[in-house]
Formats: C-alpha cells, sequence, structure tokens
C-alpha cells in the first residue's frame, strides 16, 4: 500500500517535472530566436503582450494586448492591429475589466476589489456561486499573504 502511494507520487512528480523541461525548452528557444533576430538584424515576427499604445482601437488604452511583434535590429516594434470585430472586443474587455479592479486593489490598498474581480470573471462566474468565490478569494489572499501589500491586510 505505501509502495503504490510512493509510486504515484514519484510518478505525478516525474510529469511536473517533465512538463516543466518542455516548457523551458520552449521558453529558451523562443528568447533565443529573439536576441538572434536582434543581434543579427534578421526579421521575425513574434506574438507578444505589450501595452495597447494605440495598437487595438476598441480595447482600453493601456491594457496589456497580444499582437504580432516584428523582431529586428531595432528590437521589438508591436504591429498596429486596428479594430477587432466588435463581439472579439467585447469578449476580451470582459477579462480587462478583471485585470483593471486587481491593479486598483494593488494600487489602493482595497482588497474589496479582488472580491469584485473574481465575481466578474466570467470563468468562476459560471463554475462558482458569490458564496464560494469569496471562500476562493479569502484562500488565496490567506495563501499569498506574503507577496501582497500589507494593506490588503490592515
Amino acid at each position: 500500500m505505501i509502495y503504490e502511494k510512493i509510486a504515484r507520487r514519484v510518478a505525478r512528480f516525474t510529469i511536473v517535472i517533465a512538463l516543466f523541461c518542455a516548457l523551458l525548452c520552449l521558453y529558451a528557444t523562443r528568447l533565443s530566436s529573439i536576441i538572434h533576430a536582434i543581434k543579427a538584424n534578421m526579421p521575425a515576427v513574434i506574438y507578444g503582450n505589450v501595452l495597447n499604445d494605440a495598437l487595438i482601437d476598441n480595447l482600453p488604452a493601456g491594457c496589456c494586448v497580444e499582437v504580432p511583434c516584428l523582431v529586428d535590429g531595432r528590437g521589438v516594434r508591436p504591429t498596429r492591429v486596428g479594430k477587432l470585430p466588435p463581439q472579439l472586443a467585447a469578449l476580451m474587455r470582459t477579462n480587462v475589466n478583471v485585470q483593471e479592479l486587481t491593479v486598483e486593489a494593488v494600487l489602493t490598498g482595497k482588497h474589496e476589489h479582488v472580491y469584485h474581480a473574481a465575481m466578474l470573471d466570467p470563468h468562476t462566474a459560471a463554475e462558482l456561486d458569490a458564496g464560494r468565490i469569496c471562500e476562493m478569494v479569502d484562500a488565496l489572499l490567506e495563501a499569498h499573504q506574503p507577496y501582497l501589500p500589507p494593506a490588503f491586510f490592515a
């Protein structure tokens, strides 16, 4: 019985390590291709997460957007996308709203915005009722207390 438990844990640990190594290789390959494109001035296109600085018209300025970026000897330059189809922008804004509330919580120290953000998150709201969302946020805040502003717990 005890050997089976140990074997299961070792198997799970091995899977986690394998996934970590695969991700590390993927990111190392991606990073090395970016560095190569810059140093060798060989143009490449990547998809990067950048601030929306007039890149997508119908998403808020300053939110994080993923757009094609040209990489060459001049560095990484995001590509202007323009206006998205309205239904796609509307779907993305639901996530931007959650992110904005989370940032507001950190900047103001008002942890109630974390609860609001979790309740507005489309996936969370589809899975949990308001009471369970609050329990989840309580548990997450407690678990991450060392990494959060002290004002959250004043």
